[in-house]
């Protein structure tokens, strides 16, 4: 059954699939979005970091499964809120990976935020649907 655009399960079904998609493309070619966002390309080092946070998108992505249930999503969020911590922790104190840092911080509260809100709407209409099946 594939979701219908505006239901809690094509949300949950597209946070996945971009966090998939971004995943693998910072695993296959790490260089490509940040030759974009950054000012400088990455070097060795950086290439083998952006990797290893890729893998942990894809795994994250790969764990949720395609309808991931409102605790998974809020476990979700909760790794990418501490992501995100993580990396601004990193842009205080390096000022050559400020930039870099920062902008990853961006994208890790992008996917808390909408982990969160998958979250809370896959709550709301499930405690709707149980409702509505007690009513009848």
């Amino acid at each position: 059954m594939s979701p219908v655009a505006g239901t809690p399960g094509s949300t949950r079904t597209i946070l996945e699939a971009v966090r998939g998609v971004y995943g693998g493309l910072q695993l296959t070619a790490p260089g490509l979005l940040a030759g974009r966002l950054l000012s400088h390309p990455l070097d060795r080092h950086e290439r083998g970091v952006a990797r290893v946070l890729a893998g942990r998108q894809l795994g994250q992505a790969l764990l949720s499964g395609t309808r991931p249930g409102p605790r998974a999503l809020v476990l979700g969020a909760g790794v990418d809120l501490l992501h995100a911590a993580s990396m601004l922790g990193l842009g205080l104190i390096s000022r050559r990976h400020r930039r870099a840092a920062l902008t990853d911080a961006i994208i890790a509260s992008s996917f808390a935020a909408g982990g969160a809100w998958a979250a809370r709407t896959s709550a709301a209409t499930a405690a709707t649907k149980t409702t509505t099946t007690t009513r009848k």
